[in-house]
C-alpha cells in the first residue's frame, strides 16, 4: 500500500512538465529534423555552386565560344528550317 501511494505521488510531482513535453516534444523532433534537412541542402547547393564556379574559370573561353556559336547556328538553322547543306 505504501509503495502505491508512492508511486502515484511520484507521478504527480511530474504532471506539471507533460504539457509542456506534449506541445514541445513533436516541435522539437520537428525543428531537429527541419535543420537536418536544410544542412544537407545547402551542402549540397555549395558543393554544386563551387563546381560550376570552378568548371567556368578552368574552361577555356575559346572552347566555350566554339560552343557558343556552334549552338547559335543551330538555332538559326532550325528557325530556318535548313539543314546542314542548306537545301
Amino acid at each position: 500500500m505504501l509503495f502505491a501511494i508512492a508511486n502515484v505521488l511520484s507521478i504527480a510531482r511530474t504532471t506539471y512538465l507533460m504539457p509542456a513535453f506534449e506541445v514541445l516534444g513533436p516541435l522539437q523532433i520537428s525543428l531537429g529534423r527541419m535543420i537536418g534537412d536544410i544542412t544537407r541542402f545547402l551542402v549540397l547547393f555549395f558543393l554544386v555552386r563551387i563546381d560550376v564556379h570552378f568548371y567556368f574559370h578552368y574552361a577555356p573561353v575559346k572552347k566555350m565560344q566554339n560552343l557558343l556559336s556552334v549552338f547559335l547556328q543551330n538555332i538559326d538553322r532550325f528557325l530556318k528550317g535548313t539543314n546542314k547543306t542548306g537545301k
